[in-house]
């Protein structure tokens, strides 16, 4: 698969949720986490293509960030913890009955 098919639909399932800006910012992470390829590989190389291990990848991490999970925690990047944590309050901050537990759980990761 191209890359650059895979970064539009990239866009296509998750602009709605996040926002153009963001959703290229996770893709570009994405690309140079799991495929050790900068940013500016796409332009230079439009045609790049990835074989499908490396799509299914992808696709895995679409469909958690669908579920508005972290990236982070699909990267397994612990040293981003607060980052993580952040997200967390971030997306529960409508409910507001859960903003004291989670700021129980960021005292409790702190320690």
């Amino acid at each position: 698969m191209l890359l650059k098919d895979l970064q539009n639909i990239f866009h296509k399932e998750l602009d709605a949720i996040y926002g153009k800006d963001e959703v290229d910012s996770f893709f570009f992470l994405c690309t140079e986490h799991y495929l050790d390829l900068p940013r500016f590989q796409l332009t230079l190389q439009p045609e790049f293509s990835i074989v499908k291990s490396e799509t299914d990848t992808f696709f895995k991490v679409l469909e958690d960030l669908k579920q508005q999970k972290p990236i982070q925690l699909e990267m397994e990047d612990t040293s981003s913890w607060i980052s993580c944590l952040i997200h967390i309050i971030y997306s529960n901050i409508y409910n507001k009955s859960r903003v004291p537990t989670l700021l129980k759980v960021i005292l409790i990761v702190k320690e």
